[in-house]
Protein backbone atom coordinates (compact mmCIF):
# COMPACT_ATOMS: atom_id res chain seq x y z
CA UNK A 1 0.00 0.00 0.00
CA UNK A 2 1.42 3.19 -0.74
CA UNK A 3 0.31 6.50 0.32
CA UNK A 4 1.17 9.89 -1.44
CA UNK A 5 1.28 12.98 -0.78
CA UNK A 6 1.87 12.27 2.80
CA UNK A 7 4.33 14.46 4.14
CA UNK A 8 2.25 14.64 7.54
CA UNK A 9 3.05 10.47 8.07
CA UNK A 10 6.87 10.46 7.53
CA UNK A 11 6.88 9.97 11.38
CA UNK A 12 4.85 6.95 10.94
CA UNK A 13 6.64 4.28 12.99
CA UNK A 14 4.25 1.57 13.39
CA UNK A 15 1.94 -0.22 11.18
CA UNK A 16 -0.58 -3.20 11.02
CA UNK A 17 -3.00 -5.25 9.79
CA UNK A 18 -6.12 -7.06 11.98
CA UNK A 19 -7.10 -9.82 10.74
CA UNK A 20 -11.27 -10.37 10.24
CA UNK A 21 -10.93 -14.08 11.38
CA UNK A 22 -9.44 -13.70 14.58
CA UNK A 23 -9.36 -9.74 15.25
CA UNK A 24 -5.09 -10.40 15.63
CA UNK A 25 -2.81 -7.60 14.53
CA UNK A 26 -0.14 -8.92 12.07
CA UNK A 27 2.95 -5.74 12.08
CA UNK A 28 4.00 -4.56 9.13
CA UNK A 29 6.85 -2.26 7.68
CA UNK A 30 6.01 1.50 7.06
CA UNK A 31 8.90 3.21 4.84
CA UNK A 32 8.60 7.15 4.44
CA UNK A 33 10.56 8.12 0.90
CA UNK A 34 11.50 11.63 1.27
CA UNK A 35 12.00 12.47 -2.55
CA UNK A 36 8.44 11.29 -3.31
CA UNK A 37 6.87 12.30 -0.30
CA UNK A 38 5.22 8.69 0.00
CA UNK A 39 4.34 6.66 2.76
CA UNK A 40 4.60 2.95 2.09
CA UNK A 41 3.32 0.08 4.25
CA UNK A 42 4.04 -3.75 3.34
CA UNK A 43 4.60 -6.77 4.50
CA UNK A 44 7.86 -7.89 6.19
CA UNK A 45 8.68 -10.58 3.76
CA UNK A 46 7.33 -8.94 0.57
CA UNK A 47 4.27 -11.24 0.31
CA UNK A 48 1.52 -9.17 -0.88
CA UNK A 49 -1.49 -8.68 1.55
CA UNK A 50 -4.38 -10.95 1.16
CA UNK A 51 -7.29 -7.92 1.67
CA UNK A 52 -9.72 -10.70 1.89
CA UNK A 53 -8.51 -11.58 5.77
CA UNK A 54 -7.96 -7.50 6.62
CA UNK A 55 -10.48 -5.99 9.02
CA UNK A 56 -8.49 -3.03 9.00
CA UNK A 57 -5.09 -1.11 8.77
CA UNK A 58 -3.69 0.79 11.90
CA UNK A 59 -0.79 2.90 11.23
CA UNK A 60 0.65 6.03 13.17
CA UNK A 61 3.31 7.49 15.70
CA UNK A 62 3.90 5.91 18.81
CA UNK A 63 4.29 9.42 20.60
CA UNK A 64 1.09 10.78 19.47
CA UNK A 65 -1.45 7.83 18.71
CA UNK A 66 -2.74 4.23 19.85
CA UNK A 67 -0.77 1.92 18.96
CA UNK A 68 -2.91 -1.15 18.65
CA UNK A 69 -0.99 -2.54 16.55
CA UNK A 70 1.48 -4.29 19.27
CA UNK A 71 -0.71 -7.31 20.59
CA UNK A 72 0.68 -6.62 24.27
CA UNK A 73 0.18 -2.56 24.14
CA UNK A 74 -3.00 -2.87 22.27
CA UNK A 75 -5.72 -1.07 23.97
CA UNK A 76 -8.21 -2.53 25.61
CA UNK A 77 -9.15 -2.94 29.66
CA UNK A 78 -8.23 -5.27 32.61
CA UNK A 79 -9.42 -5.95 36.32
CA UNK A 80 -6.83 -4.16 38.02
CA UNK A 81 -5.73 -7.14 39.98
CA UNK A 82 -5.84 -8.74 37.08
CA UNK A 83 -8.28 -11.91 38.70
CA UNK A 84 -11.48 -13.71 37.25
CA UNK A 85 -14.90 -11.92 38.11
CA UNK A 86 -17.32 -14.00 40.75
CA UNK A 87 -20.48 -14.26 38.47
CA UNK A 88 -22.15 -16.77 40.17
CA UNK A 89 -24.27 -12.97 41.95
CA UNK A 90 -26.93 -10.67 40.32
CA UNK A 91 -24.37 -7.85 40.32
CA UNK A 92 -20.76 -7.84 40.31
CA UNK A 93 -18.39 -4.20 40.29
CA UNK A 94 -14.47 -4.57 39.21
CA UNK A 95 -11.86 -1.71 38.91
CA UNK A 96 -10.81 -2.07 35.10
CA UNK A 97 -7.49 -0.32 33.72
CA UNK A 98 -6.37 0.30 30.44
CA UNK A 99 -4.16 -1.93 28.77
CA UNK A 100 -2.10 0.60 26.47
CA UNK A 101 1.61 -0.11 26.15
CA UNK A 102 4.62 2.13 27.41
CA UNK A 103 4.55 5.04 24.96
CA UNK A 104 1.34 5.14 24.90
CA UNK A 105 0.41 8.62 26.11
CA UNK A 106 -1.99 7.28 28.59
CA UNK A 107 -5.16 7.87 26.72
CA UNK A 108 -7.43 6.29 28.66
CA UNK A 109 -8.79 6.71 32.39
CA UNK A 110 -9.28 3.91 34.93
CA UNK A 111 -13.01 2.66 34.73
CA UNK A 112 -15.40 1.60 37.49
CA UNK A 113 -17.32 -0.74 36.05
CA UNK A 114 -20.56 -2.60 37.11
CA UNK A 115 -22.47 -5.50 35.61
CA UNK A 116 -26.13 -6.34 37.01
CA UNK A 117 -28.29 -8.81 36.27
CA UNK A 118 -31.78 -6.77 36.55
CA UNK A 119 -34.41 -9.51 34.83
CA UNK A 120 -33.59 -13.47 34.29
CA UNK A 121 -36.80 -13.74 32.69
CA UNK A 122 -39.24 -12.32 30.27
CA UNK A 123 -43.16 -12.86 29.51
CA UNK A 124 -43.68 -13.11 25.86
CA UNK A 125 -46.93 -12.47 24.50
CA UNK A 126 -48.03 -14.95 22.02
CA UNK A 127 -47.28 -12.61 19.16
CA UNK A 128 -43.52 -12.38 19.77
CA UNK A 129 -43.18 -15.90 20.78
CA UNK A 130 -45.15 -16.54 17.55
CA UNK A 131 -42.09 -14.06 15.99
CA UNK A 132 -39.26 -15.55 17.57
CA UNK A 133 -39.98 -19.25 16.45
Amino acid sequence: MIISNASDLKETDFACWISETDAKPTLLKQTYGNDTQTLTIETFDGTPLDLTEMRDIHYGRHQYELNICEGATAHYYHPANDTGLDLSTNSVSVWLKPHEGPDSGNFFNDLDFTMSILNTTKDLDPHETQQAQ
